[in-house]
């Protein structure tokens, strides 16, 4: 059994660490875990459901390196419309995926679309996720954990859920944070990007800075985490990503090869990701 103190970090790409291994970036998952004297245990992916993160949860409970009330967890709560429909690529879990059939057999692909088209529904989206929270205060109280923070990435109703006593949630969301970053925040990203996103976790490093103090002031102070003020607003132009000082403060370099032509955009390396 594991006797140093972690801080459990489980979500998709808004609480990813960067993929480049020798990348050092203060992200505000690694600088949480630094303030609060915690080890980082990075267990969010690009791009999963709520499923495959309560099975990492549900992991973590029961493994012999299991979940201890010395350890604290984060969980960014995605969208619950997403589903884990094929268990070796946990990422293609969004409906919207343009071009799914590139990923998955004709087959498969078939059965997603008409899972989407004739089972998928909102109602169906909002019980299982209430299952599943239900589920985890449950874990917590038998324990007896400390509360778990959930920060929504979108805005979801959690209305319910929001009555249990056993789980502590942000207010406002981190899909505000991300669009109230550009001037005009009512445009597409992609028009300011040309292509992926270069923020880490899709915030400007300043205000990673800022969303790590409000979370370390909830796990010390019990104050809570207010996801809809605070933070940097309207700091992305249009040709931001022109400024090279600029993006060498706030962007991810490895996702930006060529600064004064256009964007070109890198793959990143895969990193292995620890497990239980």
């Amino acid at each position: 059994m594991t006797t140093t103190p972690r801080l459990i970090m489980i979500g998709d790409s808004f609480s990813v660490e960067p993929m480049e291994s020798t990348d050092h970036t203060v992200t505000w998952p690694r600088q949480v875990a630094a303030d609060l004297g915690l080890t980082l245990m990075p267990l969010s992916q690009h791009g999963v459901s709520q499923d495959w993160c309560f099975q990492q949860l549900r992991a973590g409970f029961q493994s012999v390196n299991h979940i201890t009330a010395d350890d604290r967890i984060i969980i960014c709560l995605t969208h619950p419309n997403r589903y884990w429909f094929v268990q070796d690529e946990p990422n293609l879990s969004n409906m919207h995926i343009i071009g799914m059939d590139q990923y998955v057999s004709k087959e498969k692909n078939k059965a997603i679309e008409g899972f989407m088209q004739h089972i998928q529904r909102p109602q169906l989206d909002t019980l299982h996720m209430i299952m599943r929270l239900g589920w985890l205060t449950s874990y917590i109280t038998r324990l007896g954990l400390p509360k778990p923070l959930i920060l929504r990435c979108f805005d979801i109703d959690v209305s319910e859920a929001q009555h249990y006593q056993e789980i502590a949630w942000a207010t406002g969301t981190l899909f505000d944070i991300q669009t109230q970053e550009f001037a005009e925040p009512d445009t597409q990203s992609d028009q300011y990007f040309r292509g992926i996103d270069c923020r880490y976790n899709h915030i400007t490093l300043s205000n990673h800075h800022i969303l790590a103090k409000k979370i370390v002031d909830f796990f010390q102070q019990g104050l809570t985490v207010d996801l809809a003020e605070g933070f940097v607003r309207g700091l992305i132009l249009k040709d931001s990503w022109r400024d090279t000082d600029f993006c060498a403060k706030e962007f991810n370099q490895y996702r930006i090869t060529d600064m004064h032509a256009r964007p070109v955009w890198s793959l990143s390396k895969i990193m292995k990701r620890p497990s239980w």
